[in-house]
């Protein structure tokens, strides 16, 4: 027959997800004078989580059944728990310019970013008791020693400039470009580095009627710390991205509205591993288009609000992204005394 969906096949007690964080940082800013502005941030974060987890064994057997007996009432379960602690350092500062040559306006950037992390980890699992999903009966959570789990490191150094060019009042040209670095190191095994130059390019005419059409193209790159379940070091994730959209918003205010339509491809994104709940693989390549449509405005004097549609297409399909979504927000702000 039909397993309950109330049925709770772990441990009373067992199952948890518990999380701790501490941020501690600062943003620093500096005036020049009119011309030149310098910034840096700095936030360091000390994150752990504590996972255990016990569920029916349905990854041994491919048609998923996870049955031991033939009335088909008795389920295997295995455990798995994770306890990582991870160090996260985030470091940027740069100095912009605002110049003009000519009939052009440029609003310079130059900078150097830097990260750091650490993660340290304990984890078991293996075969839990046996359960009967029709006739449950509970009191045989699974007893287990945690294992250290190799440390792994990431540290990533990048640098960028970027110029916004404004010409004949309208026009609005965007041009920047980032060279990166990044080492991974796991506890025996050879350190790996990569590098990346990325760029990204973008050109809008802004009309005095508030319409403005765009065209941009970016390019992405991002290290993934740590390996696998099978200490298989992550590639980074690199992706091309097109986008072309138009912008409205009227001289007088009060309103914005934005459609876009782009086109993204990536490689080595990471996605549930099917025969392996604990685990995750990289796929080869993505191709995702998409339309977004939002929508900014007052309605009232006292009442905003905000709408949009999102229709994704991912070939192939991965799993929690939906083709369709949308949202409406409202904000009210009530009238003093």
């Amino acid at each position: 027959g039909r397993t309950p969906t109330r049925r709770f096949a772990s441990e009373p007690g067992f199952d948890a997800y518990d999380t701790e964080q501490f941020n501690v940082g600062w943003l620093f800013e500096h005036q020049f004078n009119d011309t030149w502005k310098v910034r840096q941030s700095f936030r360091n974060t000390v994150s752990s989580v504590d996972y255990k987890s016990l569920y029916p064994n349905v990854y041994g057997d491919r048609r998923g059944d996870s049955f031991i007996d033939p009335e088909q009432q008795t389920a295997d379960r295995i455990f798995y728990v994770n306890k990582p602690r991870m160090r996260t350092l985030l470091a940027d500062q740069n100095l912009e310019g605002k110049l003009n040559w000519g009939r052009t306006e440029h609003t310079v950037i130059v900078g150097m970013d830097y990260s750091r992390y650490r993660q340290t980890s304990q984890t078991a699992g293996g075969a839990g008791s046996p359960l009967n999903l029709y006739h449950p009966v509970y009191g045989n959570a699974p007893e287990y020693e945690l294992a250290d789990d190799p440390k792994i490191k990431q540290q990533q150094l990048g640098f960028y400039a970027q110029d916004q060019i404004k010409f004949d009042k309208n026009w609005i040209l965007l041009a920047g470009i980032r060279r990166d670095r990044a080492d991974s190191t796991t506890d025996g095994q050879d350190k790996e580095t990569d590098f990346a130059t990325t760029k990204r390019f973008g050109l809008m005419y802004a009309a005095d009627n508030g319409w403005s059409p765009y065209v941009s193209y970016s390019e992405s790159f991002t290290p993934i710390a740590g390996a696998d379940f099978y200490d298989q070091r992550w590639k980074p994730m690199r992706g091309k991205q097109w986008e072309l959209g138009l912008k409205y918003m009227p001289p007088e205010g009060g309103l914005e509205a934005t459609a876009a339509i782009y086109d993204l491809r990536e490689k080595n994104r990471q996605v549930p591993d099917p025969s392996n709940p604990n685990n995750q693989v990289q796929t080869g390549k993505t191709n995702t288009r998409g339309v977004e449509l939002e929508f900014r405005g007052r309605v009232t004097k006292q009442m905003d609000v905000i709408a949009n549609y999102i229709y994704t297409d991912i070939d192939p399909a991965l799993e929690g992204v939906p083709k369709h979504m949308a949202s409406l927000w409202s904000k009210y702000r009530f009238a003093g005394a």
